[in-house]
């Protein structure tokens, strides 16, 4: 029984040395780490104030110099701003040819760093290559570069570009990305309006979603997307959705027939559809939630009883169903 407790307590003291061995270990490296930075900020200073354009494109082949270039970047340095204005583009020429054969990590960050500067020809070709990336990192930080640009016509080649990439890249970020874009949003959602046809679903996706919260009119080309063509479910729901934020009374006469008969028989669409009909506050829009509140299926029970929660009293709605009395008294105590 000694032994036994004589290893636990060796057990635990190794552990606790070898945790402060770590700790020690890291404030080191750190520390060192510091050092270099600021070892290489002082050479990084020096090269610029001579003007050595050779030199400095040397050192920013390397990661490390190019992280602490960032850094003087972001801290809008006059010499630097000044440096640059007169020589990005030779910069760029000769950064663009190093970085296309490095490694995904190497060519994210420079994507990153083109985010942070005026981009020449140089640079908007690097990113536009990116575009054909197996790396969603890459592809994401040269979007967000692209974004900064301002220049509409270039993020619509680049999305195309993407759009011919297997990559399976997100639709979300895609609308993030967009709803960030510096430039005049209303040119920009114009020209992926017109070009729509030439982007894949996913992309495809992600605008329809931005048109949404921007709101964006595209009612009557989805209205006439649903009534005629064959869609990928996700591509369909996408659309339904739209209509959660812009109203459009063909929208919902479709909807209300297509719910009343089953049309989809899949309960991710009818959710989305009856989202949308919370837009239409009248009798005929009462009447068919509250039939749903008797659906089998949970979700179309609970998205019908929300809705109905914002249009009318749901205290006062008649119902002999069990479904349906249950989910009224569940909402209700959610308040």
């Amino acid at each position: 029984m000694l032994q036994n407790i004589e290893l636990i307590l060796a057990f635990f003291l190794l552990f606790y040395f070898l945790i402060l061995f770590y700790d020690f270990s890291v404030v080191f490296f750190r520390k060192s780490a510091l050092k270099l930075d600021s070892y290489r900020r002082m050479k990084l200073e020096k090269i610029i104030k001579s003007s050595n354009t050779k030199l400095l494109i040397r050192k920013l082949r390397s990661l490390n110099y190019l992280y602490v270039f960032n850094q003087m970047i972001d801290e809008n340095n006059e010499e630097i701003v000044s440096f640059l204005n007169k020589e990005n583009a030779v910069i760029e020429r000769r950064l663009t040819r190093v970085y296309m054969y490095k490694d995904n990590l190497s060519k994210a960050y420079f994507s990153y760093t083109l985010s942070k500067v005026k981009v020449s020809s140089y640079g908007e070709e690097f990113l536009l290559k990116m575009m054909s990336s197996n790396s969603i990192y890459c592809i994401e930080d040269s979007l967000k570069a692209l974004y900064h640009l301002k220049n509409p016509d270039l993020l619509v080649r680049a999305f195309k570009k993407l759009s011919r990439n297997k990559v399976h890249y997100s639709d979300k970020l895609i609308t993030d990305g967009i709803l960030g874009y510096d430039g005049d949003k209303a040119v920009l959602s114009q020209k992926l309006y017109e070009n729509f046809s030439k982007f894949s679903t996913i992309c495809k996706i992600g605008f329809i979603n931005y048109f949404r919260y921007i709101l964006f009119d595209i009612g009557d080309e989805i209205i006439f997307s649903l009534k005629n063509e064959s869609l990928e479910k996700e591509l369909e729901i996408a659309m339904i959705r739209y209509f959660t934020k812009v109203k459009r009374n063909e929208a919902y006469e479709l909807f209300i027939e297509r719910l009343e008969n089953n049309y989809y028989n899949d309960f991710e669409y009818e959710v989305v559809m009856i989202q949308a009909l919370g837009n239409y506050n009248c009798q005929k829009t009462i009447d068919i939630l509250t039939k749903k509140l008797s659906d089998f299926n949970y979700y179309i029970r609970y998205n019908s009883c929300l809705i109905l929660d914002k249009l009318t009293d749901i205290r006062k709605l008649r119902t002999d169903d069990g479904f349906a009395k249950d989910m009224i008294n569940y909402i209700l105590d959610e308040r």
